[in-house]
């Protein structure tokens, strides 16, 4: 009976041990899985001065190449825009064939002219010759993302339109704000989807989404820092140009003549450095995040 009991008290030891074990162990896969999840990725902060001060310098230091980048994407465009090849027909039914032409060959000269400069801005490529085309591929991946962000923006556009008739009340006036709040910050979290499609990465969507994790009102930043320079110009140009049309209107033409070349100039300038810009950012994010 003794040596039963010494069994029994033994058994009943080990078993205690046993317990005091596994709850030691248990508790140390919690620890470990409270570090795996506190510990995260830190976020990046995009340097938006430094960009905007370096693709400046970067476009106006290679005016040359960046326009070689777009030479055949401008022509692309200039066609479309100034060739009045809709005046010399008279057949509503080849006018309206010709006109959803042209349509497409405007599109075709806006995908290719950002592909382009992603694609110089990022894996400095196409700098060299002046006719530089996109493949079909990358163009029509570009246009496939395009429907579907547009039909995104489009969402959050139907459902503004649908929520301003009922600002008149303070739910209303909520909702409204939160669709478009919410619509703007997919908007600039998607801001690197053109860019990696034009340099070939899968699933686009979804590493803009991850690599523009916390620099939603910094990209917002760059994009206004490059843009005011430009509107600013843009609108003297355009506040000129309707002032010398109530003077007359050999005064208009002339002034027309002169001012479109620069307005044209400006576009371009903006195009590189947005794209070289926005370059920029994917690869300090990408290099960061690898």
């Amino acid at each position: 009976m003794a040596c039963k009991s010494g069994d029994g008290a033994a058994g009943i030891k080990n078993v205690y041990f046993h317990w005091i074990e596994s709850k030691i162990l248990f508790m140390m896969r919690l620890q470990y899985l409270h570090k795996a999840t506190t510990l995260k990725e830190p976020i990046l902060r995009i340097p938006i001065i430094k960009f905007f001060k370096e693709s400046y310098v970067n476009v106006l230091s290679n005016k040359l190449t960046w326009f070689k980048v777009g030479f055949a994407p401008m022509i692309l465009l200039l066609f479309v825009n100034f060739s009045n090849i809709l005046k010399l027909i008279n057949i509503e039914q080849i006018k309206t064939l010709v006109a959803f032409l042209l349509l497409i060959l405007y599109g075709i000269g806006q995908f290719s002219l950002w592909i382009n400069g992603y694609r110089y801005g990022i894996l400095n490529e196409g700098g060299r010759k002046w006719w530089n085309m996109p493949n079909i591929n990358q163009f029509s991946l570009m246009l496939v993302y395009t429907i579907l962000v547009g039909l995104l923006i489009f969402s959050f556009g139907y459902m503004e339109i649908f929520l301003f008739d009922k600002v008149t009340s303070i739910l209303g006036l909520f909702c409204f704000l939160v669709v478009t709040i919410f619509g703007l910050y997919s908007w600039f979290r998607l801001s690197l989807v053109s860019p990696l499609i034009s340099i070939g990465i899968d699933m686009p969507i979804r590493e803009s989404w991850r690599l523009m994790k916390g620099n939603v009102l910094r990209m917002w930043g760059l994009t206004i820092l490059i843009l005011l320079p430009v509107l600013v110009i843009c609108a003297i140009v355009m506040a000129s140009g309707l002032y010398t049309y109530f003077l007359s209107d050999i005064t208009f033409a002339i002034e027309m003549i002169i001012l479109l070349p620069i307005m044209i100039i400006f576009s371009i300038l903006y195009w590189a450095i947005f794209a070289k810009a926005t370059s920029l950012v994917y690869l300090f994010l990408s290099q960061q995040q690898t």
